[in-house]
């Protein structure tokens, strides 16, 4: 039986390579760009854990936490908790009981480049200890953050709603 790769020259197989080179480094690059998206701190007794829902800041996709609660409170949440169906469904009527928050973004245009920064948005009740760390490696954010292209911002529309956090304690206690 003859061997493919011996039939291959030396050029094409250089050229296989090069061309196999390229894509993993595109493929890299993909991944660690920076990320628009939104995230939960989601309360698993006796942790917290970051869920996010990221994807590339020029998708501009149209997500929001009401999105992403269904699969929090199915994958995380009843699991953990072991809740009946009646205990989920009470769970899923209330995306804004944990912690959250979102990262936007804004291409401009400057001495001929085109740049985009980042917001960090969220709600001042992120879980001690856990910091924005976690959050700006998720997003892929920590450079930007350094070279002052990223900021973090408090938004009053990211914060708990009493009422709602009421509900859940009393779901998980």
């Amino acid at each position: 039986m003859r061997d493919p790769l011996k039939s291959l020259s030396t050029e094409s197989f250089n050229l296989a390579r090069d061309k196999m080179r390229q894509q993993a480094s595109a493929m890299i690059k993909e991944a660690s760009a920076p990320k628009d998206g939104i995230w939960y701190w989601v309360f698993l007794k006796p942790d917290w854990k970051l869920v996010a829902w990221a994807f590339p800041a020029r998708d501009k996709k149209n997500v929001n936490h009401i999105d992403l609660w269904p699969k929090v409170c199915q994958s995380f949440l009843a699991p953990h908790y072991k809740w009946n169906q009646s205990q989920l469904n009470e769970a899923m009527r209330l995306p804004y009981s944990m912690p959250r928050g979102r990262v936007t973004s804004e291409v401009f245009e400057e001495n001929g480049q085109t740049m985009t920064y980042f917001f960090i948005r969220h709600g001042s009740d992120t879980p001690a200890p856990h910091n924005l760390n976690e959050i700006m490696n998720e997003y892929g954010l920590s450079l930007h953050v350094l070279e002052k292209m990223a900021e973090f911002i408090h938004d009053p529309e990211e914060t708990m709603v009493e009422e709602e956090q009421a509900a859940m304690v009393a779901l998980i206690s």
